[in-house]
């Protein structure tokens, strides 16, 4: 209803305050949870003294972890080749919509999480260790989850372009780069940054040496999820995206209505295919570290 008044009656006004009213609700609903959990959800992202655990092989758990893995992911993936089997393989026609909205889906996708990581990562930095800090910091990021995300877009439509729209983005994957970052400063040891006090070495020095190597093992999967919720992302790219330049999963939106079913599968398709490429990648650089 909310991309309804704006794309269809071009009511701006109407579509802020049916924002501005989930926002609202759900605030009201996920605000006392977010103050429970944050305290929690903060002293959990620290590193705690353990003694050494011996690794537990348990096949069962295993066997579960991939039968949900396959429900929950190749059912729906077995849907998309049924129209596909049944009718053609629009793959030509879908390819020209792919290479099309491609290089647009990639840039707000790398905007998006470069963004969203170099945030991420000041915030935590500038929350440190100080318990009421990471207390705030966390609650933030539990609440910017819950916000619609057609919020934020609709007030940055007078400033509408690529980047004005990597912006919005990233917002949708801060909250999570947020907790990456927590984690990753968390589980630095303090005697490190006590050493290197002892030792005097500079703090661009430790920085550069020690700490940044130390948080790109977690920047690097937490710029890969805020580029995969980036790319998943339809409304905010409706909202703000320069003429000629939709992304991906917005040409999908956009033509499914009128579009042959076997087309609009095979999109989806590419899309999937998109996806996965991104994850892939991410795991592979975060294998490297």
């Amino acid at each position: 209803e909310l991309l309804t008044s704006f794309a269809a009656r071009f009511d701006r006004a109407l579509a802020t305050q049916q924002a501005v009213a989930i926002a609202a609700v759900a605030g009201l609903l996920s605000g006392p949870l977010i103050w429970k959990l944050a305290p929690e959800v903060a002293a959990g992202l620290f590193a705690r003294d353990v003694n050494h655990l011996s690794p537990v092989r348990a096949p069962a758990t295993a066997g579960w972890l991939l039968v949900t893995i396959g429900i929950f992911t190749l059912l729906p993936l077995v849907g998309l080749l049924k129209p596909l089997l049944v009718h053609s393989w629009p793959i030509k026609r879908a390819w020209n919509e792919v290479t099309r909205t491609g290089t647009d889906t990639l840039l707000y996708a790398a905007l998006a999480a470069g963004m969203a990581v170099a945030v991420a990562f000041a915030l935590a930095w500038a929350a440190g260790r100080s318990s009421s800090r990471r207390r705030w910091l966390v609650a933030a990021a539990l609440a910017l989850l819950a916000l619609p995300p057609a919020l934020p877009a609709l007030w940055l439509i007078p400033w509408s372009g690529r980047f004005t729209l990597g912006v919005a983005l990233a917002l949708r994957g801060l909250p999570l780069a947020i907790l990456f970052a927590l984690r990753a400063i968390g589980s630095m040891p303090s005697s490190w940054a006590d050493a290197a006090r002892v030792h005097h070495v500079s703090r661009a020095t430790f920085l550069a040496k020690i700490a940044c190597p130390w948080c790109a093992r977690w920047a690097f999967p937490a710029a890969a999820v805020a580029a995969l919720l980036a790319t998943a992302e339809i409304g905010t790219v409706l909202l703000l995206h320069p003429p000629g330049h939709g992304s991906l999963p917005l040409a999908v939106f956009t033509i499914m209505a009128n579009a042959p079913e076997a087309l609009v599968a095979m999109l989806c398709l590419f899309y999937v295919g998109l996806a996965m490429t991104v994850a892939v990648l991410g795991e592979q650089l975060v294998r490297r570290l």
